[in-house]
């Protein structure tokens, strides 16, 4: 965490306020001993108040790729829970990522449809027209 905090807090310096920045992150490694959510969660706080704009949850790591790049087998949306789960603890935009191609899967696989965006959405926050947008509360999401 350490790491990704002075990596933030670098570029944040030298970028300046208005412009936008996106972390991704596991939700969780799927894996004993790797990343659980609720180490996923309390780093997404301590980013949220280093002023990153926007958190894009994926899940896997590189050990198993099964879950980094989902196939055909596994459930689309399959890391929506964890942006669900991130969405609850931070007041900032939050993207899952999982095979969700389309707005009908965003609202069958999320309650919060409104809150959890698809990729698609967040690459328009990301744009300085989006981000402005946001940043003055003029975007609806």
């Amino acid at each position: 965490m350490k790491f990704l905090v002075e990596i933030v807090r670098a570029t944040k310096e030298k970028v300046g306020p208005d412009f936008p920045l996106d972390v991704r992150l596991s939700g969780t490694e799927y894996e004993p001993g790797g990343i659980m959510i609720e180490d996923t969660l309390e780093l997404a706080k301590a980013l949220e108040k280093l002023g990153i704009d926007v958190l894009h949850l994926s899940g896997g790591n590189q050990h198993r790729r099964f879950n980094t790049n989902a196939p055909p087998s596994m459930p689309l949306g399959n890391n929506v829970w964890a942006a669900e789960a991130v969405k609850k603890v931070v007041h900032i935009p939050v993207i899952a990522s999982g095979s969700i191609t389309t707005q009908s899967l965003l609202k069958k696989y999320s309650k919060a449809a409104r809150e959890i965006l698809s990729p698609w959405v967040g690459l328009y926050l990301l744009t300085p027209t989006g981000h402005r947008r946001q940043k003055k509360g003029g975007l609806r999401i």
